[in-house]
């Protein structure tokens, strides 16, 4: 039983050393929350565990809107950089055609 980590990079740092220190290897699965499988999912190919597969147990309808947000929000800082010059990028883009549009026409 894992029951030292703080949070989920953790956990699953942690609970892969340990079945591996067992013997266990091979495809492992982690199971979360519905809504937190994405970012679990992206943490464990930043660990690059490959053999980590993700699945998620049901979340109650009334928690699910804002634990999804908040997941959402949660994967974006994971990637802030690329998600900044994204973002950047989109509006850059957006203007560019605005102001070739306004001189065609």
């Amino acid at each position: 039983m894992e029951d030292r980590s703080r949070s989920t990079r953790e956990n699953l740092v942690n609970s892969t050393r340990l079945l591996r220190e067992r013997g266990i290897g091979g495809p492992m699965l982690a199971v979360t929350s519905s809504y937190h499988t994405t970012r679990t999912d992206v943490l464990a190919a930043d660990l690059r565990l490959d053999d980590v597969f993700v699945t998620g147990a049901h979340t109650a309808w009334y928690y699910a809107p804002g634990a999804y947000l908040r997941e959402y929000i949660g994967v974006l800082t994971y990637r802030l950089p690329l998600n900044i010059g994204v973002g950047i990028f989109c509006v850059v883009a957006a203007v560019a055609m605005a102001w070739a549009t306004s001189r065609v026409g």
